[in-house]
């Protein structure tokens, strides 16, 4: 499991299934910054991560630490009815896609 982002110490290390988010976060020295963000995987199909203390699954793909005024977690915060409007108009040529994604 990868930990990264505003952690003192990023990290990929092997953790068994059922050990706290909480207790890995731990192991990467901590967050960073004040009243951090949390992704489940990465920038692109990561999905917000509400507590801490759920546990480690074999579905668990890394965790992702940010400021909560980072722009992913921003964006991962918006109600689902703001959701469902921005994914109803055409690309606006943000480059957000080409930024975050690896193939670029």
């Amino acid at each position: 499991m990868t930990v990264n982002g505003a952690v003192a110490r990023p990290l990929t290390v092997t953790v068994p299934v059922g050990m706290s988010l909480h207790e890995v976060l731990a192991l990467a020295g901590g967050a960073t910054v004040d009243d951090p963000g949390f992704i489940n995987g990465g920038p692109m199909m990561g999905g917000l991560i509400t507590s801490l203390d759920n546990p480690v699954t074999k579905t668990t793909g890394g965790l992702l630490v940010l400021p909560k005024s980072h722009p992913l977690i921003q964006r991962r915060m918006q109600d689902e009815r703001t959701v469902l409007s921005v994914a109803r108009t055409v690309c606006e040529q943000c480059r957000l896609c080409t930024d975050l994604c690896p193939r670029h």
